[in-house]
């Protein structure tokens, strides 16, 4: 569903990293591990007749989604091109157009990937059309008004839908829905929705002002999210089957919107397959049928899979091999994220997975490598002393500290010699604006026409 509504989130310029961590993620996109199979650099004027062989322009089944909450009826005449970059435009007609009982208050872009025979897929998947396993990525100006609703997002499988980004100028979440629907493959949850929410502490501009990279590399051993190359959620409890999907990017306006236009900017959209695919698990049909022609949620799976997900994080604190003044901490077991997470995006080029400490995130378990003991201290962005401690060494030590109000805090650790600074966030949902119920009141009851 395309009409998630991010709530303004508070100014924090905060020099931190993400949670949702791995040790096997921690590094940029190595594109060496990749082969370019598609490209839309869009460097030359806009030809919608050239560009729908590639793409198409609204939903094979409709020109909207069905859903109260959106109001954009999708055309190719919201595209239009200009130095290089494909301008994605809502804008708002001067009466209401009708549609299948609905009328729409806007017109939207989209593009829809037109793709068949997708040899990756898992052998007995009988979906060809779209993408399977692969490296997907675009480079975006987001809109500026937060009732503007762009996603750049996988759909399709059995059915299943990946969310890249769903964003506004200040924040942007991912996604998984994943549903079954007569299928099922170990290592994954029934019915399962995911999700992690990002707010921008760039102090040099907000996502409106700023071109970035979102992308997402899809395998059959996890699903790695990157934003402007930097890893910043990874899952292996969470994956589409292999069965192939369509690449979709589209805005639309939300039923509450006002603005009288805005613009989702692209740069490029670049799909990449991998060089070395790890073993496809095979997709298992245990009976039921694929809707052709609707988002929709479908039963539990008749025989599901393993619940691959811990309760605690295991991470490993140890002298830098090279440097006896510094500390390794490293991540070994459970790389998978929290769901419902409000969480800041990364402004340095590495990542720094983020310790935690609220109800419901898996316990901190921290094995000690050397026997000297740990002191260890939480400071705030001014530096202030907030908690301190010692942990021992030679053992599995699990932090504990008094309750702090959410934000970002640095951890302070020395061992001998050695010390380390890493982040610490405590989650916490910014205070954000609703929308006016006035629209609820005349949403139209709504069925898809035949």
């Amino acid at each position: 569903m395309k009409h998630f509504h991010l709530l303004h989130s508070i100014g924090l310029t905060l020099l931190v990293w993400l949670i949702c961590p791995n040790t096997y993620a921690q590094g940029r996109i190595n594109y060496g591990d990749w082969r370019l199979e598609w490209a839309e650099e869009f460097n030359t004027p806009l030809d919608t007749v050239v560009l729908a062989e590639r793409w198409q322009f609204f939903y094979p089944w409709g020109r909207a989604l069905v859903s109260p909450v959106e109001v954009g009826y999708y055309t190719s005449q919201a595209l239009h091109s200009a130095n290089g970059v494909l301008n994605m435009t809502l804008n708002r007609l001067a009466q209401p157009l009708p549609y299948r009982g609905r009328n729409l208050s806007y017109t939207a872009p989209m593009l829809f990937s037109r793709h068949l025979n997708d040899s990756l897929r898992p052998y007995n998947c009988h979906l060809e059309e779209g993408f399977s396993y692969g490296l997907f990525e675009v480079r975006a100006r987001q809109p500026s008004s937060s009732t503007s609703a762009p996603a750049f997002w996988l759909f399709g499988g059995v059915p299943d839908e990946l969310d890249v980004f769903e964003s506004s100028a200040e924040a942007f979440s991912n996604n998984f829905h994943l549903a079954p629907g007569g299928y099922w493959r170990p290592s994954r949850l029934k019915d399962q929705d995911c999700q992690c929410l990002y707010y921008n502490t760039d102090p040099t501009g907000n996502l409106h002002e700023q071109f970035h990279t979102y992308g997402v590399s899809w395998l059959p051993d996890g699903v790695i999210f990157y934003y402007d190359g930097v890893p910043i959620r990874h899952e292996t409890r969470l994956a589409p089957a292999g069965c192939a999907m369509s690449v979709i990017v589209n805005m639309t306006a939300l039923a509450w919107a006002t603005q009288a236009t805005d613009t989702l900017a692209i740069d490029y959209i670049r799909i990449y397959r991998p060089r070395r695919l790890p073993a496809v698990v095979p997709v298992q049909r245990s009976g039921g049928d694929f809707p052709q022609t609707e988002l929709a949620w479908l039963p539990a799976e008749i025989q599901p899979g393993r619940l691959d997900q811990s309760t605690f994080q295991q991470w490993q604190l140890a002298p830098a091999p090279r440097a006896a003044s510094q500390l390794n901490l490293l991540l070994t077991d459970n790389y998978n994220p929290a769901c419902d997470l409000f969480l800041p995006l990364p402004i340095a080029s590495r990542w720094a997975p983020s310790w935690t400490q609220n109800a419901g995130v898996p316990e901190l378990r921290i094995h000690v490598a050397s026997p000297d003991s740990v002191n260890w201290a939480v400071r705030d962005l001014r530096g202030h002393l907030v908690s301190s401690g010692t942990a021992a060494g030679g053992g599995v030590w699990k932090p504990r500290w008094a309750p702090l109000p959410p934000g970002a805090y640095a951890l302070h650790l020395r061992q001998g010699v050695g010390s380390l600074v890493h982040p610490l966030f405590v989650m916490g949902r910014p205070v954000g604006s609703e929308p006016s119920a006035a629209w609820q009141q005349v949403a139209p009851a709504d069925t898809l026409a035949d």
